[in-house]
């Protein structure tokens, strides 16, 4: 057993590394790109390449006297497909590609079998067409909680969420609200008003936009608080997730049932992509106040969240 858990965290430490190098530290490896690009891959030669150079560079230092330049290729191979990643093969990694400490952090945490940090397992948590009418992310969540509250009929009567964002664009004017049910009012409590009606996207999204009441600048904070007011004529799956593209920080989430409408069974769940079906759940205890909650340090490209059963 503890093999198998070993080897998930693993696995999940390969696809953060992953994710990382595709996103944040491409530009570190894709200079020594000689092959033709390939969307959303890694090259591998690349990546090994920035290694065996800054081997080179640090031989007098004795962690890396050590280290064998011909053993690299293989080493790098294994390691992106989350078959055998060391935590000194993770540090060659961070140490070579300048990972920052927030970053790298969080990876130690994934490979030493946090709990609290899901990468997905699938190559996205949103389809295609749902990910392309989202358009490029301007901002990043460094915090965010969920409360949402189920009510007497069984069927999700309000969702409260409060989110920090930072502005990642020199100038950021409006948070994209986003959803997948159109049967909503929204109100904003703090840090922004509504900039129109709610209107259709594609891939079964509908959106409308927060104006932020200040612009932002690149690197600047805000916090939001909005609450949803659902308006459900049948009763949607029992079930609250959250969705995410990029990695979100201090991620929490809260659910709370009527004391007359208590489920039977509730669980804390991972679900492959918005349209697939849930790949790992673990029952969760109800609290004296009839609710359920989780923390995590981080989700990226993961569709996670609570599903119920009456």
């Amino acid at each position: 057993m503890g093999r198998e858990i070993t080897s998930a965290h693993v696995q999940q430490a390969a696809l953060a590394l992953q994710h990382l190098l595709l996103r944040d530290y491409r530009d570190r490896w894709v200079r020594f790109q000689r092959e033709r690009e390939r969307p959303g891959e890694v090259h591998q030669r690349a990546v090994t390449e920035v290694l065996k150079r800054f081997v080179d560079l640090n031989r007098a230092q004795s962690r890396y006297q050590e280290v064998s330049l011909d053993s690299l290729p293989q080493r790098v191979s294994r390691a992106l497909r989350g078959d055998t990643l060391s935590r000194a093969t993770l540090e060659l990694f961070i140490d070579a590609f300048g990972i920052s400490s927030t970053d790298s952090g969080r990876l130690r945490r994934i490979h030493d079998g946090t709990d609290k940090i899901r990468v997905l397992t699938g190559p996205s948590a949103l389809p295609p067409e749902a990910a392309a009418a989202l358009g490029p992310a301007r901002h990043r969540t460094t915090s965010v909680h969920e409360h949402h509250y189920v009510g007497r009929d069984g069927r999700p009567a309000w969702h409260r969420t409060q989110q920090v964002i930072e502005a990642t664009e020199a100038r950021l004017d409006r948070y994209p609200y986003r959803c997948d049910t159109s049967a909503l009012a929204v109100e904003v409590e703090e840090g922004g008003r509504l900039g129109g009606p709610l209107y259709p996207l594609d891939g079964g999204l509908f959106a409308l936009d927060i104006l932020l009441d200040e612009p932002l600048t690149l690197g600047d904070e805000t916090s939001l608080t909005y609450v949803t007011l659902f308006q459900y004529d049948t009763s949607p799956p029992p079930e609250m997730r959250r969705a995410s593209r990029r990695v979100m920080h201090n991620v929490s989430m809260r659910v709370e049932f009527h004391p007359d409408k208590i489920p039977r069974h509730v669980w804390w769940a991972v679900w492959d992509g918005m349209n697939g079906g849930i790949i790992e759940r673990d029952e969760c205890g109800l609290r004296a106040s009839c609710y359920v909650f989780k923390r995590l340090d981080a989700i990226e490209q993961s569709v996670v969240g609570f599903t119920w059963q009456w």
